[in-house]
């Protein structure tokens, strides 16, 4: 298993294929990205799961209709548990607990959510499509 990581890419480069540079499609990848929106362009580099935040949930909800406002690259992947791209690479976003350009949380349910992805539960099989 090998953990990579990228910079945010708001503020710098995410560099995916400079972070897994050297890695097989037969290695279990986790990406920790900041952005979860990178997820579609991760998925094609052989990552296994990528974890997120940036999108605070949508921090300001309205029941029934969901978050107000998500931040830049928070805005397909707002929070929980996705399959992204031909591999169905495992991708989640954690709401987490602060907030941004705003201080404060409307209709904000989660506590804590600490889950722990299926991504590489085959150590019997080298292929990444029946890891996932």
């Amino acid at each position: 298993m090998y953990i990579a990581g990228v910079n945010d890419a708001l503020f710098d480069h995410a560099d995916i294929q400079g972070a897994v540079q050297g890695l097989s499609a037969q290695d279990c990848v986790m990406l920790l990205a900041h952005d979860p929106d990178l997820a579609d362009e991760s998925s094609k580099y052989g990552v296994s799961a990528q974890f997120s935040g940036r999108s605070h949930g949508g921090q300001v909800r309205l029941p029934f209709y969901g978050p107000l406002f998500t931040p830049d690259l928070a805005q397909k992947y707002i929070g929980g548990l996705y399959a992204v791209g031909e591999d169905r690479m495992q991708l989640y976003v954690n709401w987490g607990i602060g907030c941004t350009e705003m201080p404060v949380r409307f209709f904000f349910l989660q506590a804590g959510d600490y889950r722990i992805l299926p991504a590489c539960l085959s150590l019997e099989s080298n292929s990444k499509k029946e890891r996932l």
